[in-house]
């Protein structure tokens, strides 16, 4: 499968019972301040709390880099101290 086709089928998934989870750390800033994630068969979906049609997309490979880029603070993923 292409990638295109991976995250096309990510996209045709049914979100209708999806479990989405936000950090422990959220609402600290106020109601609404929060970034959740489902897991999907074959990836990821990420979304804000309060404006929930806007959705991000990731292939497992690119969700793993990604979280992996903030577990390695790495400069821009991660606030400075």
């Amino acid at each position: 499968m292409t990638k295109s086709e991976i995250l096309s089928a990510l996209m045709d998934q049914d979100l209708s019972t999806a479990t989405w989870t936000k950090s422990k750390r959220s609402g600290a800033g106020g109601p609404g301040d929060c970034l959740e994630v489902a897991r999907l068969e074959g990836g990821w979906v990420l979304r804000h709390s309060i404006n929930t049609d806007q959705k991000i997309w990731l292939t497992d490979t690119e969700y793993e880099a990604y979280c992996g880029g903030i577990q390695d603070h790495q400069p821009g993923l991660v606030p400075e101290p």
